[in-house]
């Protein structure tokens, strides 16, 4: 199962795949999140992919909120009741193949990894570099400081190379712009993401963007027009943020994992995942 499944997820794309499961059993569906299923962002998101999988006739079950050290008996303990468990943190790789080691009748997919066997588990990830890059453009040409504040979850690859996308794409409306980070080490701390906001806006940056799964970033902005007058604009992350600043929202990166998560079960269930 050396395959890396990959896709790219913006909210321009839409697609359908399907098969004919009439007539046989469904595998089914176990998951992991590593924050909570109304997060507003990347758990969210993810949550909402796997209950799209009940009205195809799977049944699926989550497991919510649970820390990197923890995961891997969570990962087994579901391994005991479905047929494929998925893990929606980097942070669970490690974790993932420790558990894929001791439940080999069990199918283990993980997001944003790079670790698996030939056995039973792979990993699976989106090229939200593209859609970066894009936002990269429409912040470039928006900027009248020409700085851009990143609120920063963790110093992992896909964070730096989506950072590193949306930095090319300011850069090429104007080489001048600089992109300012300030890493918070959590995918969800709402408090800590909003200080490191703060900080970024106070420090001269007029466009916002976060790489975590809280809209505080958005929030911000939104009350800075509201109660300053300053103009300061914002991009949201994994989800749609822009009911929490409709005036000083621009874009973002928008997952739809319905298509992806269908399209894996479906080929489990069709005895073709490989």
């Amino acid at each position: 199962m050396r395959k890396v499944i990959s896709v790219l997820v913006t909210a321009a794309m839409f697609a359908v795949f399907s098969m004919s499961t009439f007539g046989q059993t469904l595998p089914s569906v176990g998951y992991v999140l590593v924050g909570p299923k109304n997060d507003g962002g990347w758990s969210m998101r993810h949550h909402q992919g796997f209950q799209s999988l009940k009205k195809h006739g799977y049944k699926v079950a989550m497991v919510e909120m649970v820390p990197e050290a923890e995961s891997a008996k969570v990962f087994l303990k579901l391994a005991r009741k479905h047929d494929i468990v998925f893990a929606t943190s980097f942070g669970y790789m490690d974790p993932m193949v420790k558990a894929a080691s001791k439940a080999s009748d069990t199918i283990f997919m993980h997001a944003t990894g790079y670790k698996g066997n030939d056995k039973n588990m792979d990993n699976y990830v989106c090229h939200s570099f593209q859609a970066r890059y894009l936002t990269g453009i429409a912040a470039g040409m928006l900027t009248k400081s020409g700085k851009i504040g990143v609120v920063g979850s963790h110093p992992i690859p896909e964070i730096i190379r989506n950072i590193n996308a949306l930095t090319i794409g300011a850069q090429s409306v104007n080489p001048n712009i600089s992109v300012n980070i300030v890493w918070i080490n959590s995918w969800f701390d709402p408090p800590k993401d909003m200080d490191a906001a703060k900080a970024l806006l106070d420090d001269g940056n007029d466009i916002l963007f976060t790489t975590t799964d809280s809209p505080s970033v958005v929030t911000l902005a939104q009350n800075t027009w509201k109660q300053k007058g300053k103009e300061v604009w914002s991009m949201g992350n994994d989800a749609p943020m822009g009911s929490n600043g409709p005036d000083r929202y621009v874009t973002g990166m928008i997952f739809n994992w319905n298509l992806l998560y269908k399209h894996i079960v479906d080929q489990l269930a069709a005895g073709k995942l490989k």
